[in-house]
C-alpha cells in the first residue's frame, strides 16, 4: 500500500494544540469599530452565554468562547490593508469575525451569508444521508426548548434581527454589516457581483465543490480570497530526507511500482463523506488551485498554508490553504 508522508490533523493535533495555544492566548484583541454600541454593552457576558460560538470575537471587553480563534492567523489570509469604497461578500460567515473585520477595514458595504440558521436543523446544509443521525446529534443542543427560549430573550433585549451569534454580535458592536441566509450554490441568484468575495473554512463541507467554486467566480468582480479547509498538507522535509524521498518516488514510478509517496506537487483529492457527516473532499493545494483555475479565475496564487487549531472543546487542528483568485 502506498505510504503517505503527509501531516494530518489526527496525527499531530496534540503537538499542534500545545504549540499554538501559547500564541493564541497572548495575541492582541481585534480592534473594535468606532460605532456606538448598544446600551446593553455592559451586560455582554450574560448576553453571549446562551449561544454556541464558533469564532472568537472581542465584544465590549468580553471575548466570545469560540471554538477557534482566527485573530493570530489573520496574517496568513493576506487581507488588503484597506477596503475603502469596496463591496465585500463573506460566504460562510459563521459568527461574523471576518465580516466585521472587513467593515473595520473600511468596506463600503459588507454582506455576510451562511446556511446555518442555528436552530438545530440541517436545512440548506450538505450532509451525508447515511450519517443523518450523526448530523442531527451535533445540533441537538440548539434544539432544546430552554436554549431556544434563552436565545430569543437575548434577541428581544438587543432588538436583534435573529437569535443567532452573528446578529447578537452585530447588535452589541453596533455594526452595519448586512446578513442573509443563503447557500454558496445560489450566488447566481443575487444577480450582482462584489469587488471582494471571501470564503473561509467551507470547502471541505461542500458536496459539489466544483459547482461552488464556479459560483464564487461568478460573484467576484476583482478578487476572491478562498481559504480552503481540510487540506492535505505535505510533511515538511528538508535536506537529505527531501532528496531521498523524491529519488525514491522517481525510482518507484519508473520501475512500474506505482506511487510510494505523495509529494507536495501531486494533484490529489480524497473523498471522506463515507466516514464524516459533513466533510466530503480533502485536497492537496495543487489540486485545489487547479479547480480554482478551471472555475474561470484568470490567475490564482497560493498565499499561505497553516493549521487552524481549536482553543476550546476537543483538540483539533484543521489544515488550511489560502488562495487569492483574480478575475
Amino acid at each position: 500500500m502506498a505510504r503517505e508522508p503527509w501531516v494530518r490533523g489526527d496525527d499531530v493535533r496534540a503537538l499542534v494544540d500545545i504549540l499554538w495555544r501559547a500564541s493564541i492566548r497572548s495575541s492582541r484583541p481585534m480592534a473594535r469599530t468606532a460605532k456606538e454600541v448598544v446600551s446593553a454593552a455592559d451586560r455582554s457576558p450574560e448576553l453571549i452565554e446562551p449561544f454556541e460560538w464558533y469564532q472568537t470575537l472581542d465584544i465590549n471587553q468580553t471575548r466570545t468562547p469560540g471554538r477557534f480563534d482566527h485573530r493570530p492567523f489573520l496574517p496568513y489570509y493576506h487581507l488588503p490593508h484597506s477596503l475603502a469604497g469596496q463591496t465585500v461578500l463573506d460566504v460562510g460567515c459563521a459568527d461574523g469575525f471576518f465580516s466585521f473585520e472587513f467593515e473595520r477595514l473600511g468596506a463600503k458595504n459588507v454582506l455576510a451569508m451562511d446556511t446555518n440558521r442555528q436552530d438545530g436543523s440541517v436545512e440548506g446544509m450538505d450532509y451525508s444521508p447515511a450519517l443523518y443521525d450523526r448530523a442531527m446529534e451535533k445540533r441537538e443542543a440548539s434544539r432544546r426548548p430552554e436554549t431556544q427560549r434563552r436565545r430569543k430573550e437575548v434577541q428581544k433585549q438587543l432588538g436583534a434581527e435573529q437569535p443567532t451569534t452573528f446578529h447578537v454580535a452585530k447588535a452589541l458592536l453596533g455594526s452595519q454589516v448586512d446578513h442573509q441566509v443563503g447557500s454558496i450554490y445560489d450566488l447566481h441568484e443575487f444577480d450582482r457581483s462584489y469587488d471582494v468575495v471571501f470564503c473561509g473554512t467551507v470547502s471541505e463541507h461542500l458536496k459539489n465543490l466544483l459547482g461552488a467554486l464556479e459560483q464564487l467566480r461568478g460573484a467576484t468582480r476583482r478578487l476572491c480570497i478562498f481559504a480552503a479547509c481540510g487540506m492535505i498538507l505535505p510533511l515538511p522535509l528538508s535536506g537529505g530526507k527531501a532528496l531521498f524521498a523524491k529519488a525514491l518516488e522517481k525510482f518507484a514510478r519508473k520501475a512500474g511500482l506505482g506511487s510510494l509517496l505523495m509529494l507536495p506537487e501531486d494533484t490529489i483529492c480524497r473523498y471522506t463523506g463515507h466516514s464524516h457527516h459533513n466533510s466530503f473532499f480533502r485536497c492537496t493545494p495543487p489540486a485545489m488551485k487547479a479547480m480554482l483555475v478551471a472555475s474561470g479565475f484568470s490567475r490564482v496564487e497560493l498565499k499561505s498554508t497553516f493549521w487552524l487549531t481549536s482553543v476550546r472543546g476537543t483538540p483539533f487542528a484543521s489544515p488550511h490553504a489560502v488562495f487569492h483568485c483574480y478575475v
